[in-house]
């Protein structure tokens, strides 16, 4: 059956790799990025988290990354077209220091709502499922649904 509906997933875009792109924060300004079509055009949220993640987006390690006007030209293709409000909050950083801020909470505090209290996020991506982090291959949707069905009764 589905499970469509059945359960939420808040997304943390993590900035670590910033240290990786020739001092231009790129992870930086693309987790802000995102923010700022969350904040100003919630929609399309998923197909802008989605875009940048894909493999022909993704810019090399150890280069500069996409300039804000480039993400903003990618961002706005994938989505179907962006306000000119996203466009601003983009092109001018504003949720740069949130997304540092947030990469800095998340490696520095337990995880909310783990079984292990003391449970912390050591790679990407990190799942939990009512308090229990999954393990398996994050593209095995097969293990992953078996997951579910273990621990949350799916």
């Amino acid at each position: 059956h589905s499970l469509a509906g059945l359960a939420r997933a808040p997304l943390v875009p993590l900035t670590f790799l910033d240290k990786l792109s020739e001092g231009s924060y790129y992870s930086s300004r693309a987790s802000a990025a995102v923010a700022c079509v969350v904040d100003g055009q919630p929609e399309s949220a998923w197909a802008a988290h989605s875009t940048l993640l894909a493999p022909e987006v993704q810019p090399a390690e150890g280069g500069p990354g996409h300039t804000n006007e480039e993400l903003f030209a990618i961002l706005d293709g994938s989505t179907g077209g962006l306000n000119s409000s996203v466009e601003d909050c983009i092109t001018t950083e504003r949720f740069v220091p949130f997304s540092q801020a947030l990469t800095s909470w998340v490696f520095s505090t337990p995880v909310p709502h783990a079984e292990d209290r003391e449970m912390q996020v050591t790679a990407t991506p990190f799942v939990v499922v009512n308090g229990i982090p999954y393990a398996g291959n994050p593209d095995d949707a097969e293990a992953f649904t078996e997951f579910l069905s273990e621990i949350a009764g799916y």
